[in-house]
């Protein structure tokens, strides 16, 4: 036996030791258990995914708004001025860059503008070879590469030094931090060969000195990593024509009646009595928006039903008559300022004025929407989209349940 075999097995066995510990230190750390997205308000959204393992599952935090779908959506949003709805993919219990790859496979992910993958802490401390790592960085992009628009960045970050993570104890600048940076040289390189792969090196986080022994990381943590993902991923997306982005046209698409129908009956929400979560919000579009009537409701298959209605007594119509089965038709707003002007107004509609934001199940189907409406016509001037989106996204949140691991979309 060689001296490198040698070293490199006496190696595998200290990390495998700090790599058990850091499996059972990670059991007494927080981590979120709510819905694995977030938003920042706007118009024109861009729609993230992050997918992968280690800081994408938000270990030391309890919510991902405080985790990086929420600071990533907040810090992109103020740099591009539009919203951002960024969706996380990912499992806690998966193990290294395989697991990964098992969630991303046969995925529909075209509606993406972006992605960003977050993987390799494992692999590096099982110090998985150059030759290995290489393999499955390019099984990784070629999954992407079919399952993204054409215009969509795939973004790979790179691995941490393992020296800067508390949990495996390991020295500053020794075998282990150039084990992983040499699986990071790797990634790079495949990245420049590919044409929308693009390596974005782990930034230096200096952990956050308020942080409490055994959390691992802090919401200010996360925000800092944010910001340097943002800087990133911002010109990428200034670079895409916005009018020619087939991320966007995937999301204009229509959606199957059958996929519409199986989201509305797996959430168990049709023809069941108010409540007061959905009233508040339908009350506080039709205050601040000053009209008559807003509801939130849900597009079934041959018919609007309404979950939740202030200013309006009907349970449900006939999809002849509604607004909402139009509005669900893409995933943007629609508007009409006046239906006796405007083509798309149901005929006879007793509303003059329409505007509905669509509603998605948790599973990113459009199901329904938020809307608010009236008998007298309004002004362009008179109406803010942007208020209409964010409660519509509270909506959103609401017909989701908690979820431990997993966008399953």
């Amino acid at each position: 036996m060689t001296m490198d075999s040698r070293l490199r097995g006496a190696l595998h066995s200290l990390m495998r030791e700090r790599y058990l510990a850091a499996k059972n230190a990670y059991r007494g750390i927080p981590r979120p258990r709510d819905v694995p997205r977030a938003h920042a308000s706007g118009l024109d959204p861009d729609r993230i995914l992050i997918a992968g393992t280690d800081s994408a599952t938000g270990w030391g935090v309890t919510r991902h708004d405080l985790a990086l779908p929420g600071q990533l959506a907040r810090e992109l949003g103020s740099m591009t001025n539009r919203g951002v709805d960024v969706n996380l993919l990912c499992d806690p219990a998966g193990v290294g860059i395989e697991a990964v790859i098992r969630l991303l496979r046969n995925r529909d992910l075209r509606e993406f503008d972006a992605v960003i993958v977050i993987v390799g802490v494992v692999d590096a401390a099982n110090l998985m070879s150059e030759s290995n790592w290489g393999s499955r960085v390019v099984a990784l992009l070629e999954i992407l590469d079919a399952a993204t628009a054409p215009s969509t960045p795939i973004v790979i970050m790179g691995i941490p030094a393992l020296s800067s993570l508390s949990v495996f104890d390991v020295p500053p600048g020794g075998t282990i931090d150039t084990s992983v940076a040499r699986l990071n040289a790797v990634t790079a390189a495949l990245c420049d060969g590919h044409a929308r792969g693009h390596f974005f090196a782990f930034p230096h986080i200096a952990p956050d000195e308020a942080s409490a022994p055994g959390r691992y990381r802090t919401a200010e943590d996360y925000r800092r990593l944010a910001r340097a993902q943002a800087r990133f991923l911002a010109p990428l997306l200034h670079g895409v024509d916005r009018g020619r982005n087939a991320a966007r046209a995937a999301r204009e698409e229509a959606q199957s009646v059958a996929r519409r129908l199986e989201s509305i009956h797996g959430l168990h929400i049709l023809d069941t009595a108010p409540e007061e979560r959905f009233d508040l919000i339908v009350r506080r579009a039709q205050q601040y928006f000053g009209v008559k009537s807003a509801a939130f409701t849900l597009i079934d298959e041959d018919r609007q039903w309404n979950k939740s209605t202030v200013g309006f007594d009907e349970s449900e119509i006939p999809l002849a008559d509604s607004f909402c089965a139009t509005t669900i038709r893409a995933a943007r707003p629609f508007v009409v300022m006046d239906s006796l002007l405007d083509h798309r107004a149901p005929a006879g509609t007793p509303f003059r004025f329409y505007a509905g934001y669509p509603v998605e199940s948790p599973d990113g189907s459009r199901i329904g929407a938020l809307c608010v409406f009236d008998p007298e016509p309004h002004e362009v001037t008179d109406f803010d989209v942007t208020v209409l989106r964010d409660l519509a996204l509270l909506v959103q949140d609401e017909l989701a349940e908690p979820q431990s691991a997993v966008w399953a979309g």
